[in-house]
C-alpha cells in the first residue's frame, strides 16, 4: 500500500531481524541463531542486488551513512560492507563466547573454558588473535565512556 503512495519514492525501509532467543545462548551451537537478514527496501533504492559478505549489525550504520555521502569516522568498529575495500566479517560476542567467522574461517571462542570450542573452514584459527583483539578494543572503548 505505501508503493501506492508519492512517498514511496524517496523512502527507505531497514529490516533487521534481531537473534533468535534470550539470554542465555545455547553455547552448544554457538553459531546457530548468529546470521540475521538485513534488508534496503523502497524507493530509494536504484537497483536491486544482493550483497553476500560477512557482517555484524554494527556494520549498519557506516553502511548506511556511507551510501548517503556521510561521514561515520565516530562509529569506530562499523564498516561499510558494500565497499570491496573494506574487511568482511562478521564478530558477535555474549558473556560466555565471541565468534568471528570469515570465508576462510569460523571461530567461536569460549570465555569461560578459555579455549575454542568451534573451529571451522579452511585456515584454521586464523580468527583468533583477530578475535581477542576486537573483543578487548571493545572493552578499552567501554572504559573510555
Amino acid at each position: 500500500q505505501y508503493k501506492e503512495t508519492p512517498l514511496w519514492k524517496n523512502t527507505l525501509f531497514v529490516l533487521v531481524a534481531d537473534h533468535q532467543g534470550a539470554y542465555p545462548h545455547p553455547i552448544e551451537n554457538p553459531l546457530d541463531g548468529q546470521t540475521i537478514p538485513f534488508i534496503l527496501i523502497g524507493g530509494a533504492i536504484k537497483d536491486s542486488c544482493i550483497i553476500d559478505t560477512y557482517a555484524s549489525q554494527i556494520d549498519i550504520a557506516a553502511t548506511l551513512l556511507s551510501q548517503l555521502g556521510l561521514p561515520h569516522d565516530e562509529f569506530t568498529f562499523s564498516k561499510d560492507i558494500m565497499n570491496p575495500a573494506s574487511p568482511h566479517f562478521g564478530y558477535f560476542t555474549r558473556p560466555s563466547f565471541f565468534g568471528m567467522v570469515t570465508p576462510e574461517n569460523q571461530l567461536v571462542y569460549n570465555l569461560d573454558a578459555n579455549a575454542v570450542q568451534l573451529d571451522e573452514g579452511t585456515a584454521k584459527e586464523a580468527n583468533l588473535e583477530k578475535g581477542k583483539a576486537f573483543l578487548q578494543k571493545l572493552y578499552d572503548d567501554l572504559a573510555k565512556r
